[in-house]
C-alpha cells in the first residue's frame, strides 16, 4: 500500500522518503564507502526501549538531514535530530518530554494515531505528525518550510507590521497557555511600523513570553504588548511582557540578561529563562532590555528597538 513521504508528503511506494528527499542519505551512503563516516545508529536513541522499526526510521531521518522528532507508542520521545535544534536555534533546549516539544513548537499534539498538520507562520514552517505503521507504534513529527511562503518573494521582502508579528508570536504559545490555564493577551494599537529582522524579533519576543509562561502559576495572566514612543525626535518601538508571576529579585535584575548567566530551574526565586539572547538581539539593533516591578504585583520585561523607518 502506498504511503506518503515523511518530509514532503509525496506518495512513495515503499520506505519512508521519496526519491528527492532521500538524495542526501544516498549521497552520504556513497561517501561512507570511502570515508566510513555514515552513522550506523543514532547515538541519542535509547536502544533498550526502542523497536527495530523506530531505530531504522531514526537512522533514515538523520542521514536525510531531516528536522524530525520520533515518538514511541507510549508518547515517550525516542529521538530528536540535530536539525530540529538548529531550526529553532535551541541547542540547549530540553526536549526530553512531549510537553517540552509542544512548548518549543507552540503546538498541541493529540492522539499519535491521528495525522495532523500545523502552520508556524513566524518561521514559515509546517509541522506534520505522521503515525507509524507496520507495528512500530508511535509517530514522527517533521518540520519543513512552507512552499507557499518560500515562493512568495513579495511577502518575504515586506516584513509584517510589528503588531501583527507580536500577535503571531503569541498565537504560537496559545496551546501551551490554554493547557496550563493561563490567560495570554496581546495589547497593541494598530501600528504601521515594521522591522526587517522579523525572525530575530520574533525569537526575542518568544523568549520573553516563554519566560512568563514558565513562572506564572495556573490561572495566572500574561500580557504582551507594543507601543510607539518618541526618543530624541525619532520613533522608538517599545515591547513589553507583563505577568502576575513571582518578581525578579532586585539583585538579579541585571545579571539574568548577561551571556554568562546560567538559568537554574531548581532555584525557588525567579531567575529568567533564555534572556541573554534577548539582550544580544537588542544590542545588535541599538536597543535595550530590562525588567521592572514598580507596583510590586506584576513583573514586566521591556524590549526597546528602533523601527525600520529610523534605520
Amino acid at each position: 500500500m502506498a504511503a506518503k513521504c515523511l518530509m514532503c508528503g509525496a506518495i512513495v511506494a515503499q520506505g519512508f522518503l521519496c526519491t528527492k528527499c532521500d538524495q542526501p542519505r544516498k549521497r552520504r551512503a556513497t561517501a561512507a564507502a570511502v570515508i566510513d563516516d555514515f552513522p550506523k545508529a543514532p547515538l541519542a536513541l535509547p536502544s533498550e526501549a526502542t523497536s527495530p522499526a523506530i531505530t531504522s526510521l531514526a537512522n533514515v531521518l538523520v542521514a536525510a538531514g531531516a528536522a524530525a522528532i520520533v515518538f514511541g507508542g507510549d508518547r515517550s520521545l525516542k529521538f530528536v535530530t540535530d536539525e530540529v535544534r538548529r531550526l529553532f536555534a535551541a541547542p540547549q533546549a530540553d526536549l526530553s518530554s512531549l510537553a517540552n516539544v509542544e512548548r518549543m513548537a507552540s503546538i498541541k499534539i493529540g492522539e499519535l494515531s491521528a495525522p495532523a498538520t500545523w502552520t508556524l507562520p513566524v518561521r514559515n514552517l509546517i509541522a506534520t505528525l505522521v503515525p507509524l505503521s507496520g507495528g512500530a507504534g508511535g509517530a514522527v513529527l517533521v518540520f519543513r518550510a512552507s512552499e507557499t511562503a518560500a515562493d512568495d518573494t513579495t511577502l518575504r521582502s515586506r516584513p509584517p507590521r510589528v503588531g501583527d508579528l507580536l500577535r503571531t508570536v503569541a498565537d504560537r504559545f496559545t496551546p501551551f497557555s490554554e493547557l496550563k490555564g493561563i490567560r495570554l493577551q496581546v495589547d497593541s494599537p494598530d501600528l504601521d511600523e515594521r522591522f526587517r529582522a522579523r525572525d530575530e524579533l520574533a525569537d526575542a519576543l518568544g523568549a520573553l513570553i516563554d519566560n512568563s509562561l514558565h513562572y506564572v502559576p495556573p490561572g495566572g495572566q500574561v500580557v504582551a504588548g507594543c507601543r510607539m514612543m518618541d526618543h530624541k525626535g525619532k520613533p522608538l518601538l517599545l515591547f513589553f511582557v507583563m505577568d502576575n508571576g513571582p518578581l525578579v529579585p532586585e539583585h538579579m535584575r541585571q545579571v539574568i540578561f548577561e551571556s554568562g548567566f546560567v538559568w537554574n530551574p531548581a532555584l525557588r526565586e525567579r531567575t529568567g529563562r533564555g534572556l541573554s539572547k534577548v539582550r544580544e538581539f537588542a544590542t545588535r539593533h541599538g536597543g535595550s532590555v530590562w525588567t521592572e516591578a514598580k507596583s510590586g504585583k506584576a513583573c514586566t520585561f521591556f524590549l526597546r528597538v528602533r523601527p525600520d523607518s529610523t534605520r
